[in-house]
């Protein structure tokens, strides 16, 4: 999974990075456009890893409960 977040941040990066400098090539409403989507982009993957290590921490409070449970039966 980790690997995965890399790639797909690096991928965001590498686009914003294209369009930067095909600014000249591409339309003005277009890039706006593609630069707002990759902000989009970043703004789910980020939700994404934060609700990856919320679940993380749940599991573990989780496996600490069954275990205190089961030294006091």
């Amino acid at each position: 999974m980790i690997a995965k977040e890399v790639n797909d941040k690096t991928a965001i990066d590498l686009i914003v990075l294209t369009l930067s400098k095909a600014r000249d090539l591409i339309p003005g409403g277009m890039v706006a456009e593609l630069e707002f989507q990759c902000s989009v982009l970043r703004a789910e993957l980020h939700a994404e890893e934060q609700l990856a290590t919320r679940f993380s921490r749940s599991k573990d409070v989780i496996l600490r409960l069954k275990g205190n449970c089961a030294a006091h039966a």
